[in-house]
This record gives C-alpha cells, sequence and structure tokens, in this order.
C-alpha cells in the first residue's frame, strides 16, 4: 500500500505458502499487511538455497515454484504491454560462434556440460526446467483470445558462458550478476531493437539507444569498479566515481 501512495503504481509480488502449496499474491488489492522486503524475502525464498521465509506465522518459498513468471497476475491486474526477463535460460556450448583458443581457456563451460561436475548439471537442469515451463505459459498466452497485449521476453544468450557460470544466489556475486544482465538485455534489445521500438511505440513510449550505450561502455571498460557499476546501474546522476 505504501507503494501505491507514494507512486501511484502497483507493485505485485508472489510466493508460494508452503503448508498448502497455495500461491499468495502481495499487493495493494491482495494481502497487503506486509512490508515490501518480507514480501520480496517470501518471494525468493527458493528452496535448495534458503530456508523459507517464516512471515507472521506464515511459511513462504519463491513463487517460482508454480509459475515461472506469474505473467497471469500482470494480465489480471490489467496490464497490456509486459516485459519479462527470464535469466535461467539453459546453457548451449555449441552456440558459441566464435571459437577462439582464448575463449575455450576462459570458460570452463566449453565442451560437454557434464564433464565439469554435478553442480553444472543441477544447473542446467533448473534452468531447462524454469525455461520450458515459462514457454508453454507464453504460447497459452499467444493462443488465447481474450489477451490482445504484447509480451516481450528477454533472455541471455544461449552461449553466455558468463551468465551460465555465474551463481545469483551467491550475496557477493550481486554486482557482477547486474553487471551481466544489463549486458544481456543490451544484447537482446540490440538485436530486435526496431522490432521492440515499434511495440513500446503503440503504447506511447519512445526508445533510444543514447543513455543505455553509454552506461553499457562505462559499464563494461577494463577496471570499473563496483561502486562505479553500482551507481550506474542505480541510476545516480551524481557520484564520486564521475565528477
Amino acid at each position: 500500500q505504501v507503494a501505491k501512495q507514494m507512486t501511484n503504481k502497483s507493485l505485485y509480488i508472489c510466493a508460494m505458502a508452503l503448508d498448502g502449496a497455495k500461491r499468495v499474491i502481495f499487493g495493494p488489492d491482495e494481502k497487503n499487511d506486509v512490508t515490501i522486503s518480507e514480501a520480496v524475502q517470501a518471494s525468493t525464498a527458493m528452496p535448495g538455497f534458503y530456508k523459507p521465509a517464516r512471515i507472521q506465522g506464515i511459511d513462504y518459498v519463491d513463487g517460482g515454484v508454480q509459475e515461472t513468471a506469474n505473467i497471469d497476475v500482470a494480465i489480471k491486474k490489467g496490464a497490456e504491454l509486459i516485459v519479462c526477463y527470464n535469466p535461467f535460460r539453459p546453457y548451449d556450448p555449441n552456440g558459441i560462434k566464435k571459437d577462439s583458443s582464448k575463449e575455450k581457456k576462459r570458460s570452463r563451460c566449453s565442451g560437454r556440460l557434464s564433464d565439469s561436475g554435478v553442480i553444472e548439471v543441477l544447473n542446467q537442469i533448473f534452468r531447462a526446467f524454469f525455461h520450458a515451463r515459462l514457454h508453454v505459459a507464453l504460447e497459452q498466452f499467444r493462443q488465447d483470445p481474450n489477451f490482445k497485449g504484447d509480451i516481450i521476453l528477454i533472455e541471455p544468450s544461449a552461449s553466455d558462458s558468463d551468465f551460465f557460470k555465474l551463481n545469483p544466489l551467491i550475496l557477493s556475486n550481486r554486482l557482477e550478476a547486474a553487471r551481466l544482465g544489463f549486458r544481456s538485455v543490451r544484447n537482446s534489445i540490440e538485436a530486435k531493437f526496431d522490432e521492440v521500438a515499434e511495440i513500446f511505440a503503440g503504447y506511447g513510449i519512445k526508445m533510444s539507444k543514447v543513455g543505455v550505450e553509454d552506461r553499457f561502455k562505462k559499464i563494461t571498460k577494463k577496471g570499473v569498479s563496483d561502486t562505479e557499476i553500482q551507481a550506474l546501474l542505480e541510476g545516480r546522476k551524481k557520484h564520486n566515481a564521475f565528477l
């Protein structure tokens, strides 16, 4: 409710109540007796990585357990333009077009994933499960005659070994995960910029590459510090690193 009052925008966060396995939607006109941080904690309590988040006596786990992206919630709330970012795309080591010796040396994901151990195998299976389920849901919405809106799906490249290797659930990796996420979104949109721009234009939103390209160059430059990355990704206009 606070977010609604401050921004006049509705924020919805999904989780699953462990006892009973029912989806819970946190939002201004849904369950609204918790803070945003508590809702985020509940929604990100991924089984196997974090223990269930106990809030007001109820144990919650990641909302992705039942629905990969919960796009249906956005649609039911009246959304017509939906941007879905899925970082969990399966990795294809055979999809790397530039096969240099330097790339092979840098990436431990080159070749067969099974050669990298059980962690990489589980990582791939986890990604394949969420990716396949998401695309099944997207196809259902595409076939639904009652849905007249647009869904833009953004995913990292299937050959992005850096993205695959990084564990986003380790707190110390948060800035690197954000940097790689920014890069993957930029590259994904760049590949279909005209198509995406046309869709956004239909909703009165004008796209521009200028600001994004400037940030992309700064974020990917050699020797950039974590402080600089954080400042750029948070959109700070003034920071000591850039004065």
